[in-house]
């Protein structure tokens, strides 16, 4: 799949789980945007409420 960080971040704050655990990966690892593991755990706690 081929989605823009901001696509992505569009459809997790819309409530997409799948979205806000992609989201937490992505900046757990840094792929494509700044690593930063306090937004990780902020979409991973969103997606697991």
């Amino acid at each position: 799949m081929n989605i823009s960080i901001q696509d992505l971040e569009r459809l997790a704050d819309q409530g997409n789980i799948e979205a806000q655990i992609a989201l937490g990966g992505i900046y757990h690892t840094g792929e494509s945007v700044a690593r930063d593991d306090r937004k990780a755990l902020q979409w991973w706690l969103k997606a697991a409420k």
